[in-house]
């Protein structure tokens, strides 16, 4: 059986912190704490820097988290290391603070207009440096283009993925009317996720796109998107010379395999053959989805896999997904997407 797991899946978390809280706040938790033992390590081998980017990792991960108790003591233990590990953290606050605080008040008069494109931009870019600040605002912004989103026919990935937004991983995926290119993975963000900016019904959807083969990097759909330990996922990914498909579900920090097969061996390169020159369009992978009920199809090639939904599908977001596999290289492109799916009003 091949092995596959997502990061933050490893459970580091003292029993204390675990016994009162769900299994999703309980991975967050064991992120947290593994950002944590990696400054602590940093600080011990004198490496400073380092220290104060792990515990960065930290405060951003827990101001993600709900109020609890839980957050409440992580995020002590967070401060008191930071003021070990980074001295100028506190100042850093105050300048994030003051930046999007700027950026909301220029997201909430482009909202007034009714420009809820530009003003869900605006707070995005806020959220990455104070999410706490615009939180409130980012949330009514995108409750609203829900309910402003009318069904279309028009199935180009422009009009799905034209308003969408990064959720996970590296950061600008790059959207043309040519196709869609993601920033590679790295071993620190090792997982990219991109999403429609549309929720829809997962009783029937179709996905179909090509993108270009790679040896370094995983690819694939994601579909029934509610957040991030909620989902499924159709992948191919490289395991040494060869690659196989999968139908995952994405839940609680890790990933449950419905459906999986190896792909057929890439054929090996001629020797002494003429490289191909600039203009020879690139090989390309055709991909397919397609949800019918709970029964699920990913086609990849010539090579199909089906499986059954342990549960009732849950209306979510559709979008694409690329995993770094330890080896870093040009990120695989995304071309010729269409997507058919109703939208959820």
């Amino acid at each position: 059986m091949l092995e596959l797991n997502m990061l933050g899946s490893s459970r580091l978390a003292s029993f204390a912190l675990v016994a009162c809280v769900s299994v999703a706040a309980a991975a967050q938790e064991a992120t947290i704490l593994k950002d944590l033992a990696r400054a602590e390590l940093a600080l011990t081998e004198r490496r400073a820097e380092d220290a104060a980017l792990a515990v960065a990792d930290a405060t951003r991960r827990v101001r993600a988290m709900p109020e609890s108790d839980i957050r409440a003591e992580l995020e002590q233990r967070v401060l008191a290391l930071r003021d070990k590990a980074d001295p100028v953290g506190k100042s850093c606050d105050a300048a994030c603070t003051e930046a999007a605080t700027a950026l909301l008040h220029a997201a909430l008069a482009y909202e007034d207009r009714g420009w809820l494109r530009s003003a869900k931009a605006l707070l995005l870019r806020a959220a990455a440096i104070a999410p706490t600040v615009v939180s409130e605002a980012l949330q009514r912004v995108r409750e609203r283009q829900g309910q402003a989103a009318a069904a279309t026919s028009d199935a180009s990935h422009m009009a799905w993925l034209g308003d969408g937004e990064v959720v996970d991983g590296p950061s600008p995926w790059l959207v043309t009317a040519a196709g869609v290119t993601p920033a590679a993975p790295t071993s620190r963000e090792p997982v990219g996720i991109y999403l429609a900016a549309h929720r829809v019904r997962s009783h029937r959807i179709r996905i179909d796109g090509e993108v270009t083969p790679s040896m370094d990097y995983g690819r694939g759909f994601v579909f029934a998107y509610r957040h991030s330990q909620d989902f499924h996922l159709a992948l191919v990914k490289p395991s040494g010379s060869r690659q196989f498909a999968r139908i995952l579900r994405a839940g609680n920090g890790t990933y449950t395999t419905l459906a999986e097969d190896w792909l057929p061996s890439l054929p090996a390169p001629v020797v002494g053959a003429t490289p191909p020159d600039a203009s020879t369009p690139a090989p390309t992978q055709s991909l397919h989805l397609a949800v019918d009920g709970a029964a699920i199809e990913f086609r990849i090639g010539t090579v199909t896999l089906k499986a059954t939904a342990t549960e009732p599908l849950p209306d979510g977001f559709l979008g694409l997904q690329v995993e770094h596999t330890g080896k870093d290289g040009t990120a695989p492109r995304f071309t010729g997407l269409a997507f058919e799916a109703e939208m959820r009003r």
